[in-house]
């Protein structure tokens, strides 16, 4: 392999490396986010009470809350169900696995990345440094 196919592989790597990266944060923030509503959900006082529900980019909504018996929960195709609150903290809990295990598997893919990386970079800089030659 030539210097250019080589350099081009590392350009590869280096963008499959940031693509990688950027799925990491992505997942931890939605592992995050799920925390974060189990947190909220199991905050609920059991015979309802008032709150300050979120609505966005800092925006509060003072409200009062109806026993915590049932919240809604995202279906799929902008359709929400009423679930038991412990159901769907399970079902939260489930989810966070899910994004944990897939969160390993780009960390281990990461790991892996970064090892052939510095590989394929040494092939880069040895070339280079035998063209100095020997130093004097």
């Amino acid at each position: 392999m030539d210097e250019v196919q080589l350099r081009a592989l590392l350009a590869r790597y280096e963008e499959l490396i940031g693509s990688l990266e950027e799925q990491r944060r992505l997942l931890e923030g939605s592992i995050a986010e799920a925390e974060d509503i189990i947190r909220g959900l199991e905050a609920l006082p059991e015979g309802g009470g008032e709150a300050m529900v979120p609505l966005g980019r800092g925006v509060l909504l003072r409200a009062t809350l109806g026993p915590r018996d049932k919240v809604l929960y995202y279906a799929g195709s902008n359709v929400y169900v009423a679930h038991p609150v412990q159901e769907v903290i399970g079902r939260l809990r489930e989810r966070i696995r899910v994004l944990r295990e897939a969160l390993d598997g780009v960390n281990d893919r990461l790991a892996q990345l970064a090892v052939e990386y510095r590989s394929l970079l040494s092939y880069v800089r040895v070339p280079a440094e035998e063209a100095k030659g020997p130093e004097k």
